[in-house]
């Protein structure tokens, strides 16, 4: 395939791309970048990069943090290598960045976006957390090999530091002993081993072994005698040292080798991730969109931008090519844009062939070419003694070998250089020649008999850059249908040319010639007008395309809430059910342990506290029901206990509010309002068990229970019966009298307490009520 990528500056675009990689991986994607002719190829690689636009828009950037090129690495591990610890940390930060990726994708899915090809590289991605772990546990973050990562090493190390410490004290003693003898007293290190700053004139009476001396040659520094044996001792344990760390990398990189193959992958899965990423930031960068690609030739780019012209000096152009024409001329002043039409047109298909989107407008299309030609600029060579004319010739040497029937040909000035009649022949011959073998073609020229060309030729067109006669300046827009004129008069005219030089010019020129410049002047006026009016009607389509895509948005919004709010109300449903099955499980638990010891001792207040336990439950409660009757109620009434929907005898009135009511052979204290009067009851049984009773409800009960004397059961017995009393007599708290003695007595005591389902808290009495030798309990 034939491409001009150096004339059309692709590489440009390559280096602006490189800005907008994350690490090495990425840049070597991009030095590996081919343009390719196959449309499916090229259709999944743009797709991928428009997936990750949409990704960078709706959740950010990939997170390539601790990403790093380990393949050399991975290669020294390979081929039996002992890799170092920076090597191996690089290789547990990798992990870990592939494992960030990784939780990307989990990410994705919880946001409910859809995403095929990149999905598709981060599921590839292995994970290697066990690894990472075990290279973690033997280097610290600084690649140091920690102590714990062998139990030798750690024991070999501690007898370094005790020899150390050995030295230093010895050291210390002979910096106190012998001072006059030292330079200072400072312990110091040479060739690896402890010494000392000794005077010059002291070094063959001071006794040990000289290491080194000062520059100034007034110290020497001597390992003293008595610390040699501690030092060679220390080397030998720091051999011992080094050759245990090799020990322990040698077995990390047998790990790694182990894993090279996921490794690989990884790397390989992550370097195209960093390449579509970088693809998509710098279509972010540039506005650039997915075009629809095509391999009949068909061109239609909207609003497009040469991307290496800042954006603030950019005209976007509509270019359409192939389709109703297959060439156009293009024809105008210098200066007016017409190469850099040429340039956008072969860029901007270069970028689509790479893989690359490209800065134009949604919908646009672009071809699929064999091959891309362009012969732009003055490429005149003084060495090789080429002409402007010969330089030209000979990249359309080249062209003319090598065309197809599906190429783009872009030729600057075509026919320039030469005698103007000689090059119009020339450049008419070679359009045809490049037309009947169905090539693409934009031209520019400045000859006049192009123009006629194009007005004669089934399928080529004309076209110009517009210039503003008013300001004197182009506007850079492409008017395809519509051929350029020099503007020579009206340009002297404005400025300030004397007028009668400019009639005498207008009519040496032929008229002919005359009419049709007043023809391309009416054709751009209308053509301007035209153009006005689908502008306008492009905006207002535009409009009405946000304002639908807005409407569908926010219905699919509601959609998506309004399925939340249903799942939520489904999950709550189902907690509450479960929720009320447990509470009913307990209650018939709690109601059948009573019935199983009805018959020897069941305790009356439970089977109250179990009734009002399913009473107080959120999912069991119903609406109050509140006494209507207007009796005064008395002792010995029969009523209707409305909150148990039981009848009653009403023992004794506790307080204004409230009753104490025989219900069965159950007693529950009942607030007025839900007492219904019934009668009179006079039974005989009904009064003797009311008489009972009364006369139990009326036995007097204190809050303090004194168990000192007591043996433990005998205590623990006392305490239970005590605990029902206060309950039944509605005390809030009771006060426990165990003493201090051994602590046995406390401490089952409060155990008890502990167990106990009525007791809500204990704690020591206070000063004047006991201390330590009385709980205090408050119940529920």
């Amino acid at each position: 395939m034939f491409t001009s990528s150096k004339t059309l500056e692709f590489e440009k675009i390559l280096e602006q791309l490189k800005k907008y990689t994350y690490c090495s991986l990425g840049i070597d994607a991009i030095d590996e970048i081919e343009i390719l002719n196959d449309r499916d190829t090229l259709d999944d690689l743009l797709t991928e990069t428009d997936e990750a636009l949409r990704l960078l828009y709706r959740l950010g950037d990939l997170p390539f943090g601790g990403i790093t090129d380990i393949r050399p690495h991975i290669k020294r591990a390979t081929i039996g290598g002992i890799l170092n610890p920076n090597e191996l940390l690089k290789i547990s930060t990798f992990i870990y960045g592939s494992n960030q990726i990784r939780k990307y994708a989990a990410k994705m899915e919880q946001e409910q976006i859809e995403s095929d090809k990149i999905v598709f590289y981060i599921e590839n991605l292995f994970n290697l957390s066990d690894l990472s772990r075990e290279i973690n546990r033997c280097i610290d973050d600084f690649s140091n090999v920690v102590d714990d990562a062998s139990p030798k090493l750690k024991d070999i190390r501690n007898q370094i530091k005790t020899n150390e410490a050995r030295i230093k004290d010895r050291l210390n003693s002979i910096l106190q002993s012998q001072k006059d003898l030292l330079t200072e007293q400072l312990i110091t290190i040479r060739n690896d081993r402890f010494v000392v700053p000794v005077k010059v004139e002291n070094k063959n009476t001071f006794g040990g072994i000289i290491h080194d001396q000062s520059q100034s040659g007034n110290t020497f520094y001597i390992e003293p005698k008595m610390v040699v044996e501690v030092n060679n001792r220390i080397q030998n344990l720091k051999n011992e040292e080094k050759r245990e760390i090799e020990k322990i990398l040698r077995e990390l990189t047998l790990s790694v080798s182990e894993y090279v193959g996921e490794l690989q992958e990884n790397v390989y899965n992550i370097k195209l991730l960093d390449f579509i990423y970088t693809k998509a930031k710098y279509a972010k960068a540039t506005n650039a969109t997915k075009p629809t690609i095509n391999d009949e030739g068909f061109v239609h780019l909207i609003k497009a931008r040469h991307p290496l012209i800042p954006e603030d000096e950019i005209v976007p152009n509509d270019i359409m090519l192939g389709q109703e024409f297959t060439s156009i001329i293009i024809t105008g002043p210098n200066t007016g844009g017409k190469t850099v039409t040429l340039k956008t047109l072969g860029l901007l298909t270069l970028m689509m062939q790479a893989g690359l989107l490209v800065p134009a407008n949604e919908h646009s299309k672009l071809a699929v070419f064999d091959n891309v030609f362009a012969d732009i600029g003055d490429e005149q060579s003084i060495e090789q003694s080429l002409s402007t004319f010969s330089s030209h010739m000979k990249t359309i040497i080249n062209i003319v070998d090598n065309i197809t029937i599906n190429s783009l040909v872009l030729l600057d000035e075509l026919g320039a250089g030469t005698d103007p009649k000689e090059g119009a022949a020339l450049a008419m011959s070679l359009l045809d020649y490049f037309r009947k073998r169905g090539s693409r073609i934009i031209a520019t020229t400045h000859y006049p008999e192009l123009k006629t060309y194009a007005y004669n030729t089934e399928k080529v067109i004309n076209a110009s850059v517009e210039f503003n006669v008013e300001t004197l300046k182009p506007t850079y827009k492409l008017l395809i249908g519509i051929p350029g004129r020099s503007n020579a008069f009206e340009i002297s005219k404005r400025l300030g040319l004397n007028e009668l030089v400019i009639e005498d010019a207008r009519e040496k020129v032929d008229f002919e010639q005359t009419d049709v410049a007043n023809l391309i002047s009416q054709l751009e006026t209308k053509g301007l007008q035209l153009e006005k009016l689908i502008d306008e009607n492009e905006q207002f389509n535009q409009k009405l395309k946000q304002e639908k895509n807005t409407y569908q948005s926010k219905s699919l919004d509601i959609d998506r809430q309004k399925e939340k709010m249903i799942e939520k109300a489904k999950q709550e449903a189902a907690s509450i059910i479960k929720s009320a099955n447990q509470e009913a499980k307990e209650v018939i638990n709690e109601l059948k342990e009573l019935k199983k010891g009805a018959k020897t001792n069941y305790k009356e207040h439970e089977v109250i506290n179990i009734k009002s336990k399913l009473d107080s439950s959120k999912y069991y409660k119903q609406k109050e029901k509140v006494s209507k009757t207007s009796h005064q109620l008395k002792e010995g009434d029969q009523v209707m206990v409305l909150t148990f929907n039981r009848s009653g005898i009403l023992i004794e009135q506790v307080n204004k509010k409230e009753w104490l009511v025989q219900i069965g052979a159950l007693k529950s204290r009942v607030n007025n309002k839900h007492l219904e009067y019934i009668g009179k009851d006079d039974s005989n049984k009904i009064e003797k068990e009311r008489t009972v009773t009364v006369k139990r409800a009326k036995k007097k009960v204190t809050m303090e229970l004194d168990l000192r004397g007591n043996r433990f059961d005998e205590a623990i017995s006392r305490l239970d019966k005590f605990i029902d009393d206060s309950i039944l007599n509605n005390f809030e708290k009771i006060y426990i009298i165990h003493g201090h003695g051994t602590g046995a007595l406390r401490n089952g005591v409060r155990n008890y307490l502990k167990k106990s389902k009525y007791v809500k808290s204990f704690e020591y009495g206070r000063e004047g009520e006991g201390g330590t030798g009385v709980t205090v309990a408050n119940f529920k």
